[in-house]
């Protein structure tokens, strides 16, 4: 949970690059009240390090929005 500029720039420090389309989204935009989820291959939380976390989600609210209607 944050803020931005913070939150966007630590998502996309953490997250290892991909030509998925939810990946392509996020480093364009993160909007006010999106979520990201993400998946780490560790054992403690020292090891988290640069991309070396994996995309599982990426939602924003006007995505929430279309599937509401």
């Amino acid at each position: 949970i944050g803020h931005n500029p913070g939150i966007h720039n630590i998502v996309t420090y953490l997250i290892n690059p991909s030509d998925k389309k939810p990946y392509l989204k996020l480093i364009q935009s993160y909007p006010t009240g999106a979520i990201t989820r993400i998946n780490f291959n560790i054992k403690k939380w020292s090891k988290i390090n640069y991309q070396i976390g994996f995309l599982l989600d990426f939602t924003t609210p006007k995505m929430l929005q279309k599937e509401c209607n």
